[in-house]
């Protein structure tokens, strides 16, 4: 056993870790006064001295430009802008935060908060450089304003041969007349380039992912160690044209994996959603010899795909491409529901198995599997067919946000998740939790309370999927802003331009908990044969954990919470129970950050596991 020294020195050692995650990660921000509270307040029109902005009317618009107190999302002040008439442009009423410093051939984030007084009313965002040559624009069109504040957010990259920035927000647009829009925290940011940094999950026995997109790359390879393209892999984004192949992105995923040695999986061969409009205006037979094609091609290009999803949400209702579910019409080409009621899926699998190496694990994917028993039964059903014909290698649970509990309107509970993972462990195949996110109060972006609320869902629900034994790897489905759930305020790293606690205590849980390699067999969902007391998840925690232990007979148990110097602290188990898997938490709110020891005892088991609670 460790002395107390010991114990003590990795408990410093460990937020000492966390320490430093924070002063290291940060973006800068370059831009000045985007959130204009360095402005006093102004009359309107009166706006000529405002540091950092430059305002112009063109064209005969008429408009003010006022800085504001009455309205704000961050801070106490905002720019208002009052249309009364439009320009012949969509820049003749413009607000342009000039000049910044940037690097050429660099990363760089666009985001800003805006509202109106109205509903359709209209904007559009820009960044570009002096020459007038845009950079990007957010949506890369116009976007539509409401009444709430909304989150805008570009990722975009500084061609070569440009050192100097400038935003314009332009307004000129007829549904803007008579009506105000509000502008807030205006921010252009870039990462601090810093020492390597090793992903989360460098060196463990499950790798930690995420999507690759333009919004998503900045500091990827610091945090994560499996990429999977987030829609430059489905067939519509490929080839949207028929026989015209857009490769660019979805290139670009692949060697940053490849390039890297990160473990590649390719979203996705066949779903009902974002695939080529034109496949419906063909004959069945063409469909198939075009779905071939399709998939040749991906095998020609991508020789060495670690992770194919070759079916995506093929449960009844989900996004089936017959024509009903989602605009995608091609089932029949591969067999429609036949004899088995999946005869389309097992079609696109052997396909599957024919074309791409033997070395290319292939895996079905779905949402509103985990805490869901029905679900897991019909998804079981096809898997186990595809088994038998030895046509899958691996288990996708998409585990988003409505379905694992995080979101505020889903019921799914760790536990009924953790059925959900033992159920589909029955079939003997590695499971992947292949599209993971985390809400925090879309209600209340960026807020403490959205951190603490998030904080305490990833707590919850992240150790049920890693230190499960039959899951080999956890994708998030984004962790910056930009990510599909972005207004559901799901990002792990801030708006503030700093990991959020939830990310914090992401990277600290991965790097002390105890898991296994996954197993190929299936889970025994008998009686256990043996005693056993499991580490505690989340850990570390704060306040609370839960504990889980096996014991084979009935007998009574005692399980309690020690000090490092042995004091009792807590009693959680003593009493008689049955035999079985147990799971209890442990509510630490009323003691010290530090390291505690839990202690199991029957008639015939005596363990004892450490835990860290940090405060």
């Amino acid at each position: 056993m460790r002395t107390l020294f010991t114990k003590i020195l990795t408990s410093l050692i460990l937020a000492l870790f966390l320490s430093i995650t924070v002063s290291f990660a940060q973006d800068v921000v370059v831009n000045t006064n985007g959130s204009f509270e360095d402005s006093d307040v102004t009359a309107s029109g009166d706006t000529a001295s405002v540091e950092g902005w430059t305002f112009e009317l063109q064209d005969d618009a008429v408009a003010t430009f006022a800085i504001v107190d009455s309205v704000s999302k961050d801070g106490s002040r905002s720019l208002a802008v009052s249309v009364t008439a439009t320009g012949a442009n969509e820049y003749s009423i413009q607000a342009i935060n000039e000049p910044f410093s940037v690097q050429e051939e660099k990363n760089y984030t666009l985001s800003l908060w805006a509202k109106s007084n109205a509903t359709g009313t209209t904007a559009n965002f820009t960044v570009g450089n002096p020459s007038f040559d845009e950079f990007g624009r957010i949506g890369n069109a116009d976007v539509s304003l409401t009444e709430e504040w909304q989150l805008f957010s570009l990722g975009f990259t500084v061609p070569a041969g440009n050192t100097e920035g400038r935003a314009p927000l332009h307004f000129s647009f007829s549904g803007n007349v008579d009506n105000t829009i509000f502008i807030d925290s205006v921010r252009i940011t870039t990462p601090v380039e810093r020492p390597d940094y090793d992903p989360i999950a460098e060196g463990k026995a499950k790798w930690l992912g995420n999507v690759h997109s333009s919004t998503q790359l900045e500091r990827f390879l610091d945090y994560w160690n499996q990429i999977t393209p987030e829609n430059s892999g489905k067939w519509g984004s490929v080839e949207g044209t028929r026989d015209e192949m857009n490769w660019d992105q979805l290139d670009a995923a692949y060697n940053l994996a490849k390039n890297n040695e990160l473990p590649f999986r390719f979203h996705v061969l066949v779903w009902g959603s974002q695939q080529p409009g034109w496949i419906n205006d063909l004959t069945p037979e063409e469909q198939l010899e075009e779905i071939e094609e399709w998939f040749q091609a991906v095998n020609d290009r991508y020789p060495d795909i670690d992770y194919l999803e070759v079916v995506n949400e093929p449960l009844p209702g989900h996004n089936r491409p017959n024509g009903v579910e989602n605009d995608a019409d091609y089932w029949d080409a591969l067999g429609g529901e036949g004899e088995t009621g999946f005869d389309w899926i097992i079609t696109a699998f052997q396909m599957a198995r024919d074309i791409f190496p033997e070395d290319t694990k292939l895996m079905i994917n779905d949402y509103g599997i985990v805490g869901n028993s029905s679900a897991v039964s019909q998804y079981l059903q096809i898997i186990n067919e595809l088994k038998e014909r030895g046509l899958i290698d691996r288990i996708g649970v998409q585990a988003h946000a409505f379905s694992n509990g995080s979101a505020q309107a889903s019921g799914t509970t760790p536990g009924s998740i953790k059925r959900s993972l033992d159920q589909l462990a029955t079939a003997g195949l590695p499971i992947q939790a292949t599209e993971l996110d985390i809400d925090g109060l879309g209600s209340d972006p960026g807020s403490d309370e959205s951190d603490d609320y998030q904080l305490r869902k990833i707590q919850d629900i992240f150790p049920v999927f890693w230190e499960h034994p039959m899951v080999e790897g956890v994708t998030f489905w984004g962790w910056r802003l930009g990510m599909w759930r972005s207004s559901e305020d799901a990002m792990l790293w801030g708006i503030n331009g700093r990991p959020r606690p939830s990310l914090e205590w992401l990277e600290a849980y991965v790097d002390t908990a105890s898991v296994i390699p996954v197993s190929n067999e299936p889970i025994n969902q008998e009686l256990p044969s043996g005693f056993s007391l499991e580490q505690n998840y989340p850990n570390p925690f704060n306040p609370t954990t839960n504990i889980s232990f096996t014991i084979p007979n009935a007998d009574y148990v005692q399980l309690k919470v020690f000090d490092m110097v042995g004091r009792e602290v807590a009693t959680l188990i003593d009493s008689r129970i049955s035999a079985g898997q147990k799971t209890v938490q442990f509510n630490a709110s009323n003691l010290s950050s530090g390291t505690y020891l839990y202690r199991i005892q029957t008639s015939e088991f005596i363990s004892t596991r450490k835990l860290v609670l940090i405060k």
